[in-house]
């Protein structure tokens, strides 16, 4: 059987490799938009501060 287990290691990896395909665009909220549509508002979070750095 293959092992499937993903590691830290793996996921830095992973994010190196689409790095250079990445267009990062800016995210426009609506307070309004997203209250007439029932959405929550969850707290912003920066992507990349939640993948630890590598040294």
């Amino acid at each position: 059987m293959t092992d499937l287990t993903v590691t830290v290691d793996d996921i830095l990896a992973a994010r190196e490799r689409v790095r250079p395909h990445v267009h990062r665009t800016p995210v426009h909220t609506s307070r309004l938009l997203d209250e007439l549509a029932g959405a929550l508002r969850e707290p912003k979070v920066n992507s990349d501060a939640s993948l630890p750095r590598r040294r």
